[in-house]
């Protein structure tokens, strides 16, 4: 019977000890980030989406690595200037290296203190706080946001940190970048991958640092279209039915999805967007009473890739003259719908035009009569989607645009705007 006893409480003995292992291996692990990669998986691959993770040193976002005080910093004026250009960024700092002009460019904008950071420390890895603080400066003094507070912080390890510390993290939580949940921060420990991607991806969203226009952001799962995955971000002034339209697909070998575009050729998006806008603005507005083939011609010659079609321009100008033709319209970029199509650029554009006068319902457009059939156009009013078809320039980041008649560009939610015979 003693030798039952005995045993039963070694039994226990063990069982007890194995339970305290266990729980103490999990917080543990989880004080030095380990579940991380797991908690934060989503932010990881958006970071990469958006091209931020080429700031690492390495180039890597395996989320367990530790952060450098100086990746942290390099990640937060590109996401907060919208830009992977940071050596154009900084360019006009002093510095006898990048590195020199980056810290520069941190004390100028006041996201570093000069002895907070220099070349003998800024190698060294950061801690949570750090990219707090980076994060909540530059929403301050770059952004011109003001701090924000709260009534009351559920983090259970804040009165541990200093007053301007305080600062920081609440201003985060406020704007929804920390959660404000019952637990501990641990801003005192080293800052992995996992957790600088969900700062910097909830910082973006929250300030709209994506969007390339300043447009707003939504995050909110109900709204967001059913192949939002494919974009690098969703903005509100698109509809949904928009984003949901089949793409164009050249060759489906080398096709790239707008958010694969975004990240590999994001540099591109100015010029792409102001050249189509100002391309088919200038084919939108056009009247019979002052149309002038030299004035196209020049304004063409800007905007499209390679030679203007002058035989084409030609005949078109004297076409809206002899059918009294007067046109009137715009064409607003649906950004981020940019993609490559297997050969080419794409953008989708809305069109929005009124035929004011015409004796002819055929090939209103310019190289409408170029290719096949003539286009007819039966209404007064129009509101069309087309993926315009764009063609890179070598050499430069400039995109131009392919001379092509809109009928062939539309969108499925277009295809019985107009007609041809």
């Amino acid at each position: 019977m003693r030798f039952k006893c005995k045993k039963k409480r070694k039994m226990i003995i063990i069982l007890i000890t194995i339970v305290v292992i266990i729980v103490a291996t999990f917080f543990i692990l989880q004080n030095n980030g380990f579940f991380d990669r797991y908690e934060y998986s989503e932010y990881d691959e958006r970071v990469n989406t958006y091209g931020l993770s080429q700031l690492y040193e390495n180039s890597s976002n395996e989320p367990n690595q530790r952060v450098t005080k100086i990746e942290a910093i390099k990640i937060v004026i590109c996401a907060t200037n919208n830009t992977l250009n940071l050596s154009s960024l900084v360019n006009n700092y002093n510095g006898e290296n990048e590195v020199e002009k980056i810290l520069n460019y941190a004390y100028s904008t006041g996201i570093v203190k000069k002895e907070e950071l220099d070349l003998n420390n800024c190698y060294k890895n950061a801690d949570i706080i750090d990219i707090i603080t980076y994060v909540s400066r530059a929403k301050y003094y770059i952004l011109k946001k003001n701090y924000g507070s709260i009534d009351s912080i559920s983090l259970i390890d804040y009165n541990t940190y200093k007053e301007e510390e305080k600062i920081y993290i609440m201003d985060l939580v406020s704007d929804g970048v920390l959660d404000n949940n019952r637990y501990r921060l641990n801003a005192y420990r080293t800052l992995k991958k996992s957790f600088c991607n969900k700062i910097i991806v909830k910082y973006i969203e929250k300030y709209g640092l994506l969007s390339i226009l300043g447009k707003e952001i939504i995050t909110n799962q109900e709204e967001l279209p059913s192949n939002y995955n494919e974009y690098p971000y969703i903005v509100s002034d698109v509809d949904k039915e928009i984003y949901e339209q089949a793409y164009i697909v050249e060759q489906d070998n080398d096709f790239h999805n707008p958010a694969d575009f975004y990240k590999y050729r994001k540099d591109y998006y100015i010029s792409t967007i102001s050249n189509a806008e100002d391309y088919y603005n200038t084919i939108l507005n056009i009247s019979y009473d002052n149309i002038s083939y030299d004035d196209m011609y020049t304004k063409l010659s800007e905007l499209v890739a390679g030679e203007v079609n002058k035989e084409e321009l030609k005949k078109y100008v004297e076409y809206v003259k002899n059918n009294n033709i007067t046109i009137s319209g715009n064409a607003i970029a649906q950004v981020p719908c940019i993609y490559n199509d297997g050969t080419s650029c794409r953008i989708r554009m809305k069109l929005e035009f009124n035929i004011n006068s015409s004796t002819t319902r055929e090939n209103l457009l310019y190289m409408d009569s170029f290719y096949g059939g003539n286009k007819i156009y039966d209404k007064d009013s129009y509101i069309i989607y087309i993926d315009a078809k764009m063609g890179y320039v070598l050499g430069s980041k400039q995109v131009l645009n392919s001379q092509h008649d809109i009928y062939s560009m539309l969108l499925d939610i277009s295809k019985n705007e107009l007609s041809v015979k």
